[in-house]
């Protein structure tokens, strides 16, 4: 390195990508040569933000592999700008396919995707080279004899580069990458693997959130809580983890005021109005500069306060650092929201943590949208919402719909429509075969619509009077009708009086005896006969539809005797088993309910053994960065005259929100390590009277409910010892356990 010293005084890369790079013989290799840095130099030029240091590192490791491989292919190259030749452009390609683990013997790629990103690298460092012979800058490693031949030189090789590169690697290379993704299935996480996920890092963050408010293991659960909340702002916004992990303190705390947002308000619903005032929208830069917006819960906003104020006053991650989700003592590093969702989704219990990646949450959310009916404003929003174009939601995830169409034949019935107009039935998805399969089944149809098919038909040339084969052969007969099947009654109803009046006669006539063995109609039978016989009826003369009453009226009375026989038997039948479930149920309902009383009794009482030690003191002044253990140790041996030190206390705390100076100190928590001080000190309780300072037992929320409900009924006569309850009612004394004993 100590030939490129004097290069590398003013260049950016020792500061911003040298110090990142792993220290090994492909890093070393890529730094002696001054035409790689002076590559990476141009590209680090080009960019803003200073994540690109990553990806600088890893173009120049894939130069310094490169290079490492081309020597060994001709060891007469002793630098990158010596191998800037048109000669030694099958070179550069062997060496590409040696780096990215080409197999001769199926074509195939290790890392497909580095041949074309080489052959872009390689037309850069041509340019950069280029861009040195003509300013006739001569460096370590760099150096020519020849100005044109030089030139000349880089110029065909980039051109062999641009116009052969394609055919010789870079196509095979893609049709590998090509096969790799299809080869592998698409996977979604489930529904309950993300319930999962969620509920682990909502768990932790609480934990976390909680331990921080009392300034407890700072560093543990700083980072905890970080990590949480960069996970869950993950899995809320579905963005890209770039866009989540670089957010700026100073772009989160921006804040946009909304002027004259009335009107637009005004036209969203009450609860889109309620949404809209519990998120905190904060705008970052996305991929290509585009703003991408980011939402922040209430409770997540919360956890955020409580991350800067414990930056703010322990110093926990040095003030240099701008990131909301820093790393603790780092000065300009951020956290990695892969490494955090990639764990978490490893310590969760899910079935597939593989799925739970911040990319395939993209592909989650694509999927789902497509089950909404959205119009494509809608879809444009979401897209720009989420930093990406339309295109990505839509190329992959509504290609079947148009698939089960061709398959089920259903080109005609939606021409015309949109994909997100078209509502596809069930029988789209599981019906195969024929739909006309049952059709000769007794079983397949009810006897109703077989009737009304038969009525409707066309009469068909398969026997009838010469008269009747006649009269359809007639002039006013329209065979193209008989053809397709259509409807018997249109508006030539009248001209083919005589055909149709001698097939509903014949019809209906037989239709019961040629119909015996099938199950009974059901009740709407009439209601769609009827509008038949009264279209029939202009054809038909009055005594014959009178005597085909006659006929049809008994059995058709029958049949719906039967069939209502039969539904109300199948209702009982119904009712008597639901009547039995309830019952079944009720009985099981209290049995657990019960249960769950006696479950919650074990809990309390628990719950009032671990605060067995603990006093709850309400009414000692509270100040900023107060010495708290200090403060209840003076009020304890001056005011109650109790000799205590601090190691028989193990913890205080105070307990709630804090709240501003003008508001009621809170109360604080005092555990003591034996119940013998702690039992001191409660008796000694009355010494504090006129001060406005009380000492009570710490009971469980239920407990101290309970103790309310006891005061409103009884007065002041109401204490508690050992955490239990007492009352005085007259001259005796009650234990107060649960509500009922103050119904007594």
């Amino acid at each position: 390195m100590s030939k490129n010293n004097d290069f590398l005084k003013s260049s950016r890369l020792k500061e911003e990508v040298f110090n990142i790079m792993c220290p090994d013989d492909i890093s070393l290799t890529a730094k002696n040569y001054p035409l790689v840095c002076l590559y990476a130099e141009a590209l680090l030029n080009k960019h803003k933000r200073k994540q690109i240091a990553n990806v600088l590192s890893n173009k120049m490791r894939e130069m310094g592999r490169l290079m490492k491989a081309l020597k060994t292919i001709d060891g007469g190259i002793t630098g990158l700008f010596d191998a800037l030749k048109p000669e030694n452009f099958q070179s550069f390609i062997s060496t590409t396919k040696i780096i990215s683990g080409s197999k001769a013997n199926d074509k195939s790629f290790d890392a497909p995707l580095l041949a074309p990103h080489m052959e872009t690298d390689l037309k850069f460092v041509c340019n950069s080279a280029l861009k040195n012979v003509l300013e006739n800058r001569q460096l370590p490693h760099i150096q020519w004899t020849d100005r044109q031949k030089t030139k000349n030189d880089i110029k065909d090789l980039k051109k062999l580069i641009k116009g052969h590169w394609c055919t010789e690697i870079s196509s095979l290379a893609l049709k590998a990458l090509k096969e790799k993704h299809w080869e592998k299935p698409v996977q979604l996480p489930s529904n309950s693997d993300i319930q999962i996920f969620k509920t682990y890092v909502n768990n932790l963050a609480e934990n976390a959130y909680h331990e921080l408010r009392n300034n407890l293991n700072l560093i543990k659960n700083y980072k905890i809580l970080t990590e949480c909340v960069l996970a869950e702002t993950l899995m809320f916004n579905r963005k890209r983890v770039g866009e989540i992990q670089y957010l700026l303190i100073d772009n989160y705390n921006r804040t946009t005021e909304n002027v004259n947002q009335e009107s637009f308000m005004d036209s969203l619903t009450k609860v889109e109005q309620l949404i809209s005032k519990r998120f905190k929208r904060v705008v970052a830069g996305g991929k290509g500069f585009k703003p991408v917006p980011i939402l922040f819960s209430k409770r997540v906003q919360q956890y955020v306060d409580c991350i800067l104020r414990v930056r703010s006053e322990f110093e926990i991650v040095p003030k240099s650092n701008p990131y909301l989700f820093a790393n603790p003592d780092s000065e300009d590093r951020w956290m990695s929201g892969a490494s955090v969702i990639r764990k978490f989704a490893q310590r969760c219990s899910a079935k597939e943590p593989s799925l739970l990646t911040s990319t395939i949450f993209w592909k989650h959310i694509a999927t789902t949208l497509q089950l909404m009916s959205m119009e494509n404003y809608e879809m444009e929003q979401i897209a720009t919402f989420m930093g990406h174009t339309k295109k990505t939601h839509m190329e992959f995830y509504r290609r079947q719909k148009s698939l089960l169409l061709l398959e089920k034949g259903k080109k005609k019935e939606f021409k015309g429509k949109s994909l997100g107009d078209i509502e596809l039935d069930a029988d789209v998805y599981y019906t195969t075969g024929s739909e006309n399969e049952n059709e000769g089944s007794d079983d397949g149809q009810h006897l109703s619509e077989r009737i009304l098919k038969k009525v409707g038909k066309r009469p068909r040339h398969t026997g009838g009077t010469t008269d009747e084969v006649q009269s359809k052969s007639g002039p006013n007969f329209d065979s193209t009708a008989d053809e397709q099947d259509q409807p018997p009654y249109k508006e030539n109803l009248k001209k083919q009086e005589q055909v149709y009046t001698s097939h509903i006669h014949r019809r209906l006539s037989n239709v019961v005896q040629t119909r015996r063995d099938i199950q009974p109609p059901k009740i709407n039978v009439l209601e769609k006969l009827i509008p038949r016989i009264s279209e029939a009826n202009n054809q038909v003369s009055s005594s014959t539809l009178d005597a085909l009453v006659g006929k049809l009226a008994p059995k058709i009375g029958d049949m719906i005797k039967n069939e209502m026989d039969k539904l109300i038997e199948k209702f009982d039948h119904k009712l008597n088993n639901v009547v039995t479930k309830l019952t079944s149920m009720e009985k099981s309902i209290h049995d657990n309910s019960e249960e769950i009383t006696v479950i919650n009794e074990k809990l309390d009482s628990l719950e009032q053994n671990a605060k067995m030690k603990k006093l709850r003191i309400i009414g000692a002044a509270e100040e900023q960065n107060e010495n708290l253990l200090g403060k209840m140790l003076k009020l304890i041996t001056e005011d109650l005259g109790i000799k205590c030190t601090p190691e028989e206390i193990s913890d205080v705390y105070r307990v709630g929100e804090a709240k501003n100076s003008n508001s009621k100190p809170r109360a604080t928590i005092i555990e003591f390590v034996t119940m013998l001080r702690r039992n001191e000190v409660f008796k000694a309780k009355g010494l504090l009277k006129g001060k406005h300072i009380f000492i009570n037992e710490d009971l469980t929320h239920k407990r101290y409910n309970l103790q309310i409900n006891a005061r409103k009924k009884f007065g002041r006569d109401v204490w508690t010892r050992s955490g239990r309850i007492y009352a005085k009612c007259g001259s005796a004394v009650k234990t107060i356990n649960n509500e009922a004993d103050l119904k007594d």
